[in-house]
């Protein structure tokens, strides 16, 4: 593999990083993508593969690209907070927030992937940020009583899916600005920002583990209806 330049700035080094997530339309593309599915991403290359071509051609790194590479750095270095309130932030995140704090670093072999996923991982941590925020702001409370059958109105927040259930693991909040989650197959139920109008059953009431929010979870969820 050719050696990488030494002489890049961070501001560039960040910034090609982001000017390769524009290049593949916000897409982080691996290798193993390409190779995985070649038809999928005919004509692309790889977002480490764009870096290496910006580091050698520091002119076609644009100056928006410098500076969301800056917004970057400048959100790591504020995830420092996390760790100082003891927030769980696991060993992807402190290697990043390690490169992205290092003035004098580095473009090699061994950093290249971390910081090419950087701008991605970000834009995913904003969202979650923003999310969480929104759950935090929720004042409705709890939602009846163990068992009762109760008919709302939720606004998708999250969605995440479990390979090992096979389901959708789902929060929202309702009109009436309560916390829900719940789990489910059903495919209409789990696009975030979406409104969706179910009927279900109060299966417990419980404390979100990152927001601290109270959360009623739900069960027997169904619906047919968008709003």
């Amino acid at each position: 593999m050719d050696p990488l330049p030494t002489n890049l700035t961070v501001e560039q080094i960040w910034g090609a990083a982001c000017q390769a997530l524009s290049v593949n339309d916000g897409v982080y593309i691996r290798r193993y993508d390409i190779e995985f599915d070649p038809e999928k991403y005919t004509g692309k290359l790889s977002n480490q593969e764009l870096i290496r071509f910006y580091a050698y051609n520091t002119d076609r790194i644009s100056e928006q690209s410098i500076k969301d590479g800056m917004e970057v750095r400048a959100y790591l270095n504020g995830m420092m907070f996390k760790i100082l309130a003891e927030e769980k932030i696991g060993e992807y995140f402190t290697k990043l927030i390690r490169l992205a704090t290092d003035e004098n670093l580095q473009l090699t072999n061994k950093n290249i992937h971390f910081i090419a996923s950087a701008p991605s991982a970000v834009i995913r941590e904003q969202l979650k940020d923003e999310m969480n925020r929104e759950i935090k702001r929720a004042s409705g409370g709890y939602i009846g009583s163990e068992g009762d059958k109760v008919q709302l109105n939720i606004k998708i927040l999250r969605s995440h899916y479990s390979d090992q259930w096979e389901r959708h693991y789902v929060t929202g909040i309702t009109t009436n600005d309560q916390v829900v989650s719940f789990s489910t197959k059903n495919k209409r139920l789990i696009v975030p920002n979406s409104v969706v109008s179910v009927k279900a059953i109060v299966f417990a009431h419980n404390i979100d583990e990152y927001t601290k929010q109270e959360t009623t979870k739900l069960t027997n969820v169904r619906t047919g209806i968008y709003i």
